[in-house]
């Protein structure tokens, strides 16, 4: 092992001779893949952590080997003690320094070995008159030339790397020179290798991270696999990767809000459709019409205000399922009023006319007056006959009447409230006389106190004036 010692000739002089004096030489076993490598820990480092590069060459007979390392001075130094380049002794012969040359501002260093004669003590320059110059033979085992120590200052990537010969030597403007059986430096395989890739692993998962791009709900499975790989990392990689994490946490927070947006459209779609059904559901089914109603209704209520809000954007909600309630249970009310008619009409045919059975009749008028005009424009005329005979069989037939009208004249206004006014005042009225009982009374008490008086005129009034009275219905 030979440590390295700065040289004061002049390195291109001596490389200048030393490829002047190698032979174009031919040999019957020529070596297969020939290269150089430069082999390394890590591709990465952090500050103040000292490592290694080592000058590897395989699969080579040479007379003359060189190489020049080049490397990042604002990132590296050299250690102290930097540099050991090793002699070689065996097979078919032996290697030593014939010049080497290192300028740390610079960041270069340059080595350049040759064959020496295995009885020679000293260097000299290999010929083919030389019998005793050999060939330095390295296989697939490989032979290190060397090895250099550095020092990272600050967390940065190896900047160490086979770099071209200093400008005053002409190595075929490559970082090194092999010369062997013809071959030029161009036929060597120049390359570095690492132990251990913390860099090019967190590159690599930069890049998946860099694929994401503006968030979609496609990049789930892009999304998850990159925390994959992030969780498979070493802690340095992790910490090159830092910000492409950073990254990775905020496309995954944009693709959650936006899952959750979707799904918000997902279920209030299902709502909004079955409203839509809801609209449209006549109560030919009473069952299936308040199962929907319930089911539709819950469903509803359950949302959150957000798909609420996406609903009633396409939808009303409430007025369709309001809408929905009052269409079943007016048809409720009818089937009851047909259900008390029916009832009813039994009793026609009996000669003695009961309690019950004007009760019955009373029931079925009290359900027929409740529905809307529309609702009994839709009862079977058959039955709204049979509940005129009954309670005309009764004697509970009653003169239709509009409330407030007390002249008669199917209008209400400020002359019904006069004659109001003037029975109040006990004077001639067409009220004078009347019972409670009268379609008349019944007319003139607008507010349905069992008392005609000045109240009730106030009412007709306001109401003829356009105002809230107990007539604006």
């Amino acid at each position: 092992m030979r440590k390295f010692c700065k040289k004061t000739t002049a390195f291109a002089l001596v490389v200048a001779m030393l490829l002047a004096g190698v032979p174009s030489l031919s040999f019957a076993d020529e070596p297969a893949d020939p290269k150089m490598i430069l082999r390394m820990g890590s591709d990465y480092y952090t500050s103040g952590e000292e490592y290694t590069a080592e000058i590897m060459v395989y699969n080579v007979d040479f007379y003359v080997a060189g190489f020049s390392l080049g490397f990042d001075t604002a990132a590296t130094k050299l250690a102290d003690s930097a540099v050991e380049f090793n002699g070689y002794s065996g097979g078919k012969g032996i290697f030593d320094i014939v010049a080497t040359d290192m300028n740390e501002t610079d960041g270069r260093i340059n080595a350049v070995f040759f064959v020496s004669p295995m009885a020679t003590e000293s260097p000299v320059i290999p010929s083919p008159t030389n019998e005793n110059a050999k060939l330095a033979s390295v296989g697939n085992d490989g032979l290190s030339l060397g090895k250099v120590k550095f020092v990272s200052l600050k967390d940065a990537p190896a900047s160490v790397e086979f770099v071209k010969i200093a400008d005053s030597v002409d190595f075929n403007d490559k970082a090194y020179v092999l010369s062997y059986n013809g071959k030029t430096p161009e036929d060597v395989t120049l390359s570095v290798e690492y132990e251990t890739t913390p860099l090019a692993d967190a590159e690599a998962f930069m890049e998946t991270v860099e694929k994401i791009g503006e968030v979609t709900l496609e990049d789930e499975n892009l999304i998850k696999s990159a925390y994959s790989e992030y969780e498979d990392l070493s802690d340095l990689s992790k910490k090159i990767a830092d910000s492409a994490k950073t990254t990775l946490d905020d496309a995954k927070e944009a693709f959650d809000k936006l899952s959750a947006e979707m799904g918000d459209e997902e279920v209030a779609k299902k709502v909004i459709e079955d409203l839509k059904i809801l609209s449209e559901m006549e109560p030919d089914n009473l069952g299936e019409m308040e199962s929907a109603i319930n089911t539709i209704s819950s469903g509803y209520e359950a949302l959150t205000d957000a798909q609420k809000e996406i609903v009633n954007k396409e939808v009303n909600a409430e007025e369709i399922i309001s809408s929905a309630k009052k269409r079943y249970e007016e048809y409720l009310a009818a089937l009851a009023l047909e259900k008390a008619i029916r009832a009813m009409q039994e009793i026609m045919s009996d000669e003695e006319i009961t309690e019950e059975d004007k009760e019955k009749v009373t029931e079925a008028k009290a359900l027929y007056d409740k529905l809307t005009d529309k609702q009994k424009a839709e009862i079977d005329p058959e039955l709204v006959k049979a509940l005129e005979d009954a309670l005309e069989k009764i004697g509970g037939t009653e003169e239709e009447y509009v409330l407030g009208d007390v002249d008669g004249n199917k209008k209400v206004n400020a002359l019904d409230a006069t004659q109001i006014l003037r029975f109040a005042n006990n004077k001639s009225s067409v009220l004078s006389g009347v019972e409670n009982t009268d379609v008349l009374f019944k007319a003139a008490d607008v507010d349905g106190n069992g008392k005609i008086n000045a109240l009730d005129a106030t009412q007709i009034l306001r109401f003829a004036n356009n105002k809230s009275s107990v007539l604006t219905k």
